[in-house]
């Protein structure tokens, strides 16, 4: 089913944050989104290698400032997911995982966690033996990378520090900004292996959930059925997902390798509003294009 982001400190923290409502909720109703699907990333010798088992994170403990490149791997037996987070000048990893453990589906609680941290996106939700490429520009300080969707309190802490890496961005092929509430994206893209950049321009945190529709569907479509289907209604057969980019913090930008089918597709957010307790899709954060 499609359904939003897990919590970024599931079980490890608490049931829920600010992005992973239990149910989305509209005004003519409530569903849920399934974990997108996806595609090995294409082959990165430079790349470095971070998994998620069913018991285990595993990372460098050191990452160079700079940009890097991850291939995110899920080697377990479920789906398993990956949020990174930077602790906030500061701020100690012992502050964060102590604010996590109070984070409740109270929006207060969600909020003093955010508080403490930058998030530097992850990986969506990993079928077993898939993988996802993941390019960014990480600065100084003190890192927590957690799974976000097992029911294990799995994560595991690194430093960035030391020499700042050579490399230099990646050349994406196209582009998208992320802004309250809505996305900035050309209306048509490359299909096929093709590289993103996402930008979270907006005050407020975002991610971009991806969907592919059938050809006689639309973004009207999609906003239909969230508006009537309920919290256990299948996912409809014209909706296909894909790859897309987990939580950005305001001003971060994050690279990944998608492998696009022709066809129209739809981005939704499904952070939730401190100030209004709506999912920023339901603000109207919901955009398109089509890949050819």
């Amino acid at each position: 089913m499609l359904e939003p982001r897990r919590s970024p400190l599931r079980r490890m923290l608490a049931p829920s944050l600010l992005a992973a409502t239990a149910a989305l909720l509209l005004a003519g109703g409530a569903t849920r989104l399934a974990a997108p699907a996806h595609a090995a990333p294409a082959a990165d010798a430079a790349a470095i290698s971070v998994s998620v088992s069913d018991d285990t994170v595993t990372i460098p403990t050191t990452l160079a400032p700079g940009f890097e490149t991850l291939t995110i791997s899920n080697t377990g037996a479920m789906p398993h997911s990956l949020s990174l987070f930077r602790a906030n000048d500061g701020v100690t990893i012992d502050q964060v995982l102590a604010a996590g453990q109070q984070v409740t589906d109270d929006p207060a609680t969600q909020m003093a966690f955010y508080a403490l941290v930058t998030s530097y996106a992850g990986a969506d939700t990993l079928d077993p033996g898939s993988s996802q490429t993941l390019t960014e520009q990480f600065s100084d300080g003190s890192y927590v990378a957690v799974d976000t969707s097992g029911m294990a309190p799995l994560f595991a802490t690194f430093d960035v520090t030391g020499d700042p890496t050579t490399a230099t961005a990646p050349t994406a092929d196209w582009q998208v900004t992320e802004k309250d509430f809505s996305f900035d994206a050309p209306t048509t893209v490359p299909a096929g292996a093709t590289t993103v950049q996402v930008t979270n321009a907006g005050a407020q945190m975002h991610m971009m959930v991806l969907v592919r529709l059938d050809t006689d569907k639309t973004v009207q479509d999609v906003i239909d059925y969230l508006m009537s289907a309920g919290p256990d209604s299948p996912q409809p057969d014209w909706v296909h997902n894909v790859p897309g980019m987990p939580d950005l913090s305001r001003g971060v930008s994050a690279y990944t390798v998608l492998n696009l089918d022709p066809g129209a597709y739809v981005m939704l957010c499904f952070d939730t509003d401190p100030d209004t307790g709506l999912p920023h899709v339901a603000e109207g954060m919901i955009g398109s294009f089509t890949a050819q």
